[in-house]
């Protein structure tokens, strides 16, 4: 076998240099608590491994209520089910991924982390752990220009880590993958008129100069400005006003997924009983850490492994293209991750 190509279906932890990372993921049990607020403080905690590591203090109304809803869970014996939204082809700026679009050993690892996260909450609670997540990349699309395809592909594959991930951790049905868009479509005409009256709402905020909506689509744009590939816009007349334009739906969306839809909690009525988190710190909702073991998510950079510290890293293509040395699998023909 190539020295470059690996297989996923022999991968161990041990080769994806996380066994030593393995007592972080041990909670530490309070006798003196009940199983809920267990959960609650132990998903709480560890922050940059567990909570996110930019978690703000969530307000007292907010941690009351997310205790309330564990202690309800927990009583009746019900599965905790913690959604949020995250994975989508990688960012289209060839300087940055080089346009290798498609998921790679960042997605591997983050839903390895996952994986290992729920495996510690089942082994002190017996009725059921796991996550739904919704894929963002059919709402991202038309702000990044993936192909349909790519979208597509992308959502396989992901389904197909999650089974990788599943052999590797020992333990299954952590993680559901659903269409995010496909959940705002079941929510039908309501949530979509509160999230068309957020949008507005979002718009005059800007417009007036809130200081934080200020703050918060400049970011916005900033980032996706570095994100995309300018190609993709060459024929787009008004640029920033298209940007702006989404910029202000993504964050309407982003305030009536949480309180949206005609039971008012959130988008997620079609799904079973869920608690709805979030995978960025400064939310003060309950925030994971989607991926300890380096900065950015997975569609944001692209994945090395450095020689000399053993240590996962992620970079964008024009600062490590003239060193990074490409590996492969068996089970896809594009760099999963580089050497560097």
């Amino acid at each position: 076998m190539d020295i470059n190509t690996i297989s996923l279906t022999s991968l161990t932890l041990e080769d994806l240099h996380l066994s030593h990372l393995l007592p972080n993921y041990t909670i530490k049990f309070d006798r003196n608590g009940t199983v809920a607020d267990n959960i609650y403080k132990y998903l709480s905690s560890r922050q940059g491994f567990i909570q996110h590591k930019r978690h703000i203090k969530a307000p007292k109304d907010k941690v009351n209520s997310y205790q309330q809803t564990f202690r309800e869970l927990v009583l009746k014996g019900a599965p905790i089910v913690l959604f949020f939204s995250s994975f989508s082809p990688k960012v289209t700026n060839p300087k940055v991924t080089n346009q290798q679009l498609l998921p790679d050993m960042g997605d591997l690892l983050t839903l390895v982390h996952l994986h290992l996260l729920a495996k510690e909450v089942r082994s002190f609670y017996d009725y059921g752990f796991r996550f739904i997540i919704g894929y963002r990349g059919y709402l991202y699309q038309p702000i990044l220009r993936w192909d349909i395809e790519t979208v597509d592909q992308t959502f396989t594959i992901l389904h197909e880590l999650i089974k990788h991930a599943e052999r590797i951790t020992g333990v299954r049905n952590i993680i559901e993958l659903v269409d995010f868009v496909e959940l705002t479509k079941r929510e039908g005409d309501y949530f979509e008129s509160q999230w068309e009256a957020e949008k507005t709402k979002v718009r005059n905020l800007y417009l007036d100069d809130d200081e934080y909506m200020e703050r918060k689509i400049s970011g916005w744009l900033r980032d996706f400005k570095q994100s995309i590939n300018p190609i993709d816009f060459s024929d787009t007349k008004d640029f920033h006003s298209y940007m702006l334009n989404q910029a202000f739906s993504i964050r309407a969306l982003k305030q009536v997924q949480f309180r949206g839809g005609e039971k008012d909690s959130g988008i997620c009525n079609s799904l079973p009983p869920s608690v709805q988190t979030s995978v960025r710190g400064l939310d003060p909702e309950l925030s994971i850490q989607l991926n300890p073991y380096f900065r950015y998510h997975a569609h944001q950079r692209l994945l090395g492994l450095n020689q000399l510290t053993g240590k996962w890293e992620t970079f964008k293509w024009i600062e490590k293209a003239h060193v990074a040395e490409p590996i492969t699998t068996n089970e896809y023909n594009y760099p999963f991750y580089y050497k560097i």
